[in-house]
């Protein structure tokens, strides 16, 4: 049985994720945590790691084998939960949290991923850009329920100049992702012995 090293030290809310889903989390021996900053190679990872536990290049559904946990706008957590206590195989486990949003375990492994920053600012831009409207629906419902969120979800500038611009002067969805914030909790980490540093440009 996994013994607590450390518990979460911060919690981060936002329109995405909620760390304090993780506080029912319970872990098994060898359970592997991918927690990155998005855009940073997440997925890529993922797919890694998926191949070298289920010894096979075969495609697979990422969303069943690998589940997120802080993410509010999909499973209800107590469906997460299930699904992620019904895999028999080594459970990977995707998370967008700071290292201090997570607790520690002594026998479950953490895996991060960095990214050259102005990359992964356009990237997430990129992204925000692509939302539905329908997504950004159900992202203000979750603000408007969230007294600490307290409103809709803002809208990203249209302008990639604009969007770094406020990037790099304000965390980018207003709580959880200030990304040198985010990067520090991890490098302050790095001598954990069960926590593996990868950067992006050496996948």
């Amino acid at each position: 049985m996994p013994a607590l090293l450390r518990p979460q030290l911060q919690e981060y809310r936002s329109w995405v994720v909620d760390s304090r889903r993780w506080e029912r989390y319970r872990p098994r021996d060898g359970d592997i945590v991918i927690t990155t900053y998005p855009k940073c190679g997440t997925t890529w990872m993922q797919r890694i790691v998926g191949m070298l536990v289920f010894a096979t290049p075969e495609p697979r559904s990422i969303n069943d084998d690998s589940i997120w946990i802080d993410a509010r706008m999909l499973d209800p957590l107590d469906a997460a939960l299930a699904r992620l206590e019904a895999q028999p195989h080594r459970r990977f486990i995707k998370a967008h949290l700071p290292l201090d949003g997570l607790p520690l375990y002594d026998t479950v492994k953490y895996i991060h991923v960095a990214r050259d920053g102005r990359d992964a600012c356009m990237s997430w831009h990129n992204h925000l850009m692509a939302q539905t409207p329908e997504i950004y629906a159900r992202f203000d419902k979750i603000g408007l329920e969230d007294p600490v969120l307290g409103g809709p979800c803002p809208r990203p500038e249209e302008d990639p100049a604009r969007h770094f611009h406020a990037w790099i002067t304000r965390w980018s969805d207003g709580r959880a992702f200030d990304f040198f914030a985010f990067e520090t909790s991890f490098w302050s980490e790095r001598q954990r012995e069960n926590l593996l540093l990868v950067h992006y440009s050496d996948l």
